[in-house]
């Protein structure tokens, strides 16, 4: 038997997306045209010499994207300034470790590389807001931390000086946050959430919240206040997904084939997460239809597409007596968008802050400290 692609080494794996017998090299060289192939259609780089901030935080998923970039920038002249950025949430026995394979790959690709922490940003690691809230946060670990990540990674992005931040989500990871937003009934958020590249105009909501809800009187004014100008550019860097359309299971094959060395512990707050629900359905079906995955993404492409709004249909909507959703404002705090006047994550920062963690009475004291 023989590779299906060259003709002339024996295969080696099948691959998950398309089923073809490839063997160790067509299988790296089809994995990188594949990536290069988005980047070109989805114009996710749209102007040569842009710095673009790559999240890393020594798991498979980034560290595969920073070799992957690194190459393809090279191969075909995209012109871009890589960086490295990564976060330290401050959670014992596991961020640790995985920073020693960031610093690795810092010094292999001899990128220049941001770090930036809970505990600088917050004044408080991730491990201490979990410890001081109790139950209430323990079981919305991944929610707090995905916001306040979120915070960081941009913050860092700054620091380095970047325009856009690059990110390792997967097609398995953007399938099942079309599912998450699904079932959260988030139609706004669903409208968005398979775009391999999504901009300033779009609420900054972390993909991973997931539990809490983003709720507010939506009255608050756009008051732009001192801090707010000093972060307002929180609320114009893009973010791109360069592996939207790429397998887990690839990556991980990728990684494997190519010698990269990555961490591979799970974090402890995981369990926790919504996500795993919707990782879980997706698995199951997997073994029965297995392209269910990119079939999810292109539908969501599609139905996005087709629901996009026009001159007609915004004419329709002006007369139309249904209330419409709320469009995006700056957060009067930091400038990111929200749909109301106080972002989810100042609310979040703010909970930390005051060590009081209902979210809820939190955001309407910010809410009426902010009516002038």
């Amino acid at each position: 038997m023989k590779c299906e692609s060259c003709k002339i080494a024996p295969p080696s794996i099948k691959q998950p997306s398309t089923g073809k017998k490839l063997c160790k090299k067509c299988f790296i060289r089809d994995f990188e045209e594949n990536v290069h192939n988005l980047i070109v259609s989805d114009n996710i780089f749209p102007s040569k010499g842009e710095h673009v901030a790559i999240g890393v935080s020594g798991g498979k998923d980034s560290t595969v994207l920073l070799h992957v970039l690194h190459t393809l920038n090279e191969r075909y002249s995209y012109g871009l300034n890589l960086h490295m950025v990564a976060v330290d949430e401050g959670i014992s026995g596991y961020r640790d470790e995985s920073l020693d394979c960031v610093k690795y790959n810092q010094k292999k690709y001899s990128l220049p590389l941001v770090i930036v922490s809970f505990k600088d940003l917050f004044s408080s690691s991730l491990d201490s807001i979990v410890s001081r809230g109790g139950d209430v946060v323990r079981t919305q670990s991944c929610t707090y931390c995905g916001i306040l990540r979120r915070r960081a990674l941009e913050e860092g992005t700054k620091r380095a000086g970047c325009s856009v931040i690059a990110t390792g989500h997967n097609a398995d990871d953007v399938a099942e946050t079309v599912l998450m937003n699904f079932m959260r009934g988030d139609v706004k958020r669903l409208a968005r959430c398979s775009n391999s590249r999504t901009g300033t105009s779009e609420v900054s909501r972390d993909e991973d919240d997931d539990d809490i809800e983003d709720g507010g009187c939506g009255k608050c004014p756009a008051r732009k206040s001192e801090q707010q100008q000093k972060s307002v550019s929180l609320a114009t860097i893009p973010r791109v997904k360069p592996f939207k359309t790429s397998y887990q299971k690839e990556i991980v094959l990728y990684a494997h084939f190519s010698g990269l060395k990555y961490f591979s512990t799970e974090c402890p707050y995981a369990v926790t997460a919504f996500r795993g629900y919707a990782r879980v359905a997706l698995q199951r079906i997997q073994r029965f239809r297995s392209p269910c995955v990119l079939d999810t993404i292109h539908g969501m492409d599609t139905i996005a597409s087709a629901a996009a709004i026009t001159p007609d249909r915004a004419e329709r909507g002006k007369k139309s007596k249904k209330k419409s959703m709320p469009s995006s404002v700056p957060c009067v705090f930091c400038g990111a968008r929200c749909t109301n006047g106080v972002c989810q994550t100042c609310v979040i920062a703010e909970c930390v802050k005051r060590e009081n963690y209902d979210v809820k009475a939190v955001r309407k004291q910010l809410e009426k400290e902010c009516i002038v």
